[in-house]
């Protein structure tokens, strides 16, 4: 497992964190969806928040928020990922409701990619951040997002760093759930299935190669259609949406994440080599020490990263 390759992040990472986290924080959008990757991000803040020295006041997802009552210093935390933009707009659309329940708090966005389609929307985003009246921190994941940012939004903080997944404590985490190492025969494609696929027409791949997206989206699991339920029964009592909320939060993050993140990584511990048009696919089969081979996504998100903090190391490549 690549537990050197994760303490170099770290050094990028946290000295940067530490600095712009300056108070407590209520953490947001976190993702309490089957994709993994996000899950990663947000297991792989959960490994190094002990190391910022301010407390998590509450965590939100976008199914879980309702403003909390906080001082104006209280830091607002954005999850990092790639959704800073309108190709998934839901997530920019919550950062604004945020930002309109707290105008005078600071922000820090980890790190993210950015992509607007949308020229008019982007300006639109531009005169809406330039509103907020307290500090806003901007993390990137790659240098053509930083470009952007510090391009066209005229009050933010942009800083270059690492995805968080990169941090990802692989290690410690398949220790805790007896997840045991090995290196295991054959191949697997982790092949996205939404907007951001690309036609895959002319690359030659092994044969016999498996291929499937992360498995909790491929096919829904028992945890899954459980706590659906639950929230349905909730739904149906009067005055449980307190209630409601947080058994959200707290199920995913407690039982569905480890569940989903543990089955990923027995997954591809059946194979040697990994190829991947997911991010977080290709991370995580890096640092499990696979060999790994990136497919570019929809609009170069992929080799954005791979190419800011990966393109130096052995056993990842990008076709």
């Amino acid at each position: 497992m690549n537990n050197a390759y994760r303490h170099r992040m770290l050094d990028y990472l946290l000295p940067t964190l530490c600095s712009i986290i300056k108070t407590d924080y209520v953490l947001l959008d976190t993702c309490l969806i089957t994709n993994v990757g996000d899950l990663l991000i947000w297991q792989a803040f959960e490994d190094i928040k002990t190391e910022i020295p301010h407390k998590c006041l509450h965590a939100f997802g976008i199914e879980t928020y309702k403003a909390p009552k906080i001082d104006k210093n209280v830091t607002l935390v954005f999850m990092g990922g790639g959704n800073f933009g309108d190709l998934w707009e839901r997530h920019q659309i919550f950062r604004h409701r945020v930002m309109e329940d707290f105008p005078d708090n600071p922000i820090v966005q980890l790190p993210q990619s950015v992509w607007w389609e949308s020229k008019e929307k982007m300006e639109e985003d531009v005169r809406s951040y330039a509103k907020h009246n307290a500090d806003i921190h901007i993390c990137l994941r790659d240098a053509a997002s930083f470009d952007i940012i510090k391009k066209n939004y005229t009050n933010v903080h942009p800083y270059l760093l690492p995805d968080l997944a990169l941090v990802f404590d692989v290690e410690t985490y398949c220790r805790k759930h007896c997840i045991e190492n090995r290196v295991g025969d054959g191949s697997l494609l982790i092949k996205r299935k939404d907007k951001e696929q690309v036609e895959l027409d002319g690359y030659e791949f092994p044969k016999n190669m498996i291929e499937h997206d992360w498995l909790p989206m491929e096919e829904e699991q028992p945890v899954q259609k459980a706590y659906k339920s639950i929230i349905l029964l909730l739904k149906k009592i009067p005055y449980t949406g307190k209630l409601r909320r947080y058994f959200m939060q707290v199920f995913f993050r407690k039982i569905i994440m480890p569940k989903y993140i543990t089955m990923s990584i027995m997954d591809m511990m059946q194979y040697k080599y990994i190829y991947s048009t997911r991010l977080h696919g290709g991370v995580l089969a890096f640092l499990l020490g696979k060999e790994t081979v990136f497919i570019d996504n929809s609009y170069r998100k992929i080799s954005g990263v791979y190419e800011e903090w990966m393109s130096d190391c052995e056993n990842v490549r990008m076709i």
